[in-house]
């Protein structure tokens, strides 16, 4: 230390020992056999008490996973050569289970029935999670105003918890209206392609007080014609399995090209289905559907038929057949709406089989999502595959074909405007374009989504792929792939997100199209 008349200056030094350095190498829990593989460490790491807080809590999940919702646990440190050995000591305690569930609040729906919707059984394990998927199915039913469910505490450790189920019924009758107005544009002038549309849907709630309800929808564009009328139950003969019984009636009007009012063909579908579905797992739904329906194709000439290769036989021609149509689903999302991470699989192959003159067909499709966060961004994927099982590509009806383009697929194309294309001269002998679709199709995505300074308005960058042939053994011939490069926006709401997309095409097939499309929508490509 020195020091002078006019200042002084002052040195100090700390030394710190830090010590040994200790490691966790072994932790092993005892108390109950569920918890014994719970813990491996295959190297060494440096031991800390977060280590210790992070594996009480994934013990104490496990335990309550299991039923037992107030076990002892603690911890006895062991010092072995490089640190510690962590020994868990667990006291399950009691079992709690699911006891008796009391309906309370107006309903006409048998208390019967909806303990068959609740996902828990009296004396299952308790699990929270069993408690809001049964408040998420009495829910769907959609004839309630009002649910809840809650669990009747005494105050004390019990081991079988009772439940108060509160519902209040909805009014009987209910009545939609929609109005709206659609555009579709090839470019950024807004030209002809658009559309008025109204609806009406009437919902009769529990009419034959087995929480069902029957639907009548009706919905008129200036192409289409729709009317359905359905039965849905959520159980058949008291099991729980939803039951849908639907009549229906559908006209679409194909136009030529986006604005034009010539029709390219008009489709017709009529018929009745039976579908049943489960969902009694809570990632999965398995159904199946079965029916009857006629199927025509008309106001075709000849020379848009063979434009579209269609067989000109089958022009005006309604064709009866029966089909059946099993799809399996697995949703592993963590958001139905605007979905961060996780994976979709679909699966769905359709059997129509023509009741005279036309040979049988089966249509197949599978879809693959995956969506992975990547810091702030999140990187999204989906591949599809489809193919129809029918020698004669010209005997599909046309709306049964397979089409790529639009939001929702190829967004540098018009919606199902993606080759092969065929041609015809139009009453003033200009050239016209026209989509046959494929029996063979592959369809990939690609996404990037990125905040854009603040949320809730998210930037993309995409790039899709598509590949669609009448035969799948051209499939891997060399050809210019389909494909559309471009960047979106999103404003996410709580419907879901508002979307922009604006795609480029790698080639141009013909002279006359544009090198780009635009869509404006609500909900994610995929």
């Amino acid at each position: 230390v020195s020091q002078s008349r006019y200042h002084e200056r002052y040195c100090s030094e700390l030394v710190v020992d830090e010590g040994k350095q200790r490691f966790l190498v072994e932790v092993e829990a005892v108390g109950h056999e569920s918890c014994a593989d719970l813990f491996k460490i295959n190297k060494p790491n440096p031991f800390s008490f977060d280590l210790l807080a992070q594996q009480e809590l994934i013990i104490l999940n496990r335990m309550r996973s299991l039923g037992f919702l107030y076990p002892k646990i603690h911890y006895e440190l062991q010092e072995v050569e490089q640190g510690y050995r962590v020994v868990w000591h667990i006291d399950p305690g009691v079992t709690v289970t699911f006891g008796k569930t009391i309906v309370r609040g107006y309903t006409t729906v048998p208390t019967a029935l909806l303990h068959k919707a609740l996902s828990y059984k009296v004396g299952d394990p308790w699990d929270k999670e069993k408690v809001q998927i049964s408040v998420g199915r009495l829910r769907a039913l959609d004839i309630f105003e009002r649910v809840s469910l809650q669990a009747l505490h005494t105050g004390t450790k019990q081991s079988v918890r009772d439940l108060l189920l509160t519902v209040q019924e909805d009014d009987p009758f209910e009545v939609k209206v929609r109005l709206g107005y659609q555009q579709v544009s090839k470019n950024f002038a807004f030209k002809k392609g658009s559309s008025y549309k109204v609806g009406s849907t009437v919902v009769w709630k529990n009419p034959l007080k087995k929480a069902d309800t029957v639907v009548v929808d009706v919905n008129v564009t200036r192409f289409e014609r729709g009317f359905s009328c359905s039965y849905n139950s959520p159980f058949l003969f008291d099991a729980p399995f939803s039951t849908l019984i639907k009549g229906y009636a559908h006209t679409y009007m194909q136009p030529v090209s986006v604005g034009s009012r010539k029709p390219l063909y008009e489709a017709v579908q009529q018929g009745f289905l039976v579908g049943i579905s489960s969902a009694q797992k809570k990632h999965s739904t398995m159904s199946c559907s079965f029916g009857f329906e006629w199927m025509e194709t008309k106001n075709v000439s000849e020379q848009l038929a063979q434009a579209m290769h269609f067989k000109t036989d089958l022009i005006d021609k309604k064709i009866p057949y029966l089909f059946i149509e099993p799809t399996i689903f697995l949703d592993l999302l963590n958001d139905k709406l605007n979905p961060t991470q996780g994976i979709f699989l679909l699966g769905t192959i359709k059997g129509m089989l023509p009741l005279k003159d036309s040979s049988y067909s089966v249509k197949l499709l599978l879809e693959e999502g995956t969506f992975v966060p990547l810091g702030p961004c999140i990187f999204a994927h989906r591949i599809r595959f489809g193919h129809i099982f029918k020698k004669d590509f010209s005997a599909i009806m046309p709306p049964e074909r397979f089409y790529l383009g639009g939001a929702n697929s190829l967004r540098g194309y018009q919606t199902d405007k993606c080759p092969p294309l065929g041609s015809f001269l139009d009453e003033a002998g200009i050239t016209q374009w026209v989509a046959q679709g494929g029996k063979s199709m592959l369809n990939a995505n690609l996404e990037v989504r990125f905040p854009l300074g603040k949320r809730p308005v998210y930037g993309v960058l995409f790039q899709d792929f598509g590949l669609l042939v009448e035969d799948i053994h051209t499939i891997l011939s060399p050809k210019k792939p389909l494909a559309a490069t471009g960047i979106g926006f999103r404003y996410v709401t709580p419907v879901g997100p508002l979307r922009f997309d604006i795609g480029w095409k790698w080639h141009k097939q013909t002279e006359q199209e544009s090198s780009y499309a635009w869509f404006l929508t609500f909900g994610h490509a995929f």
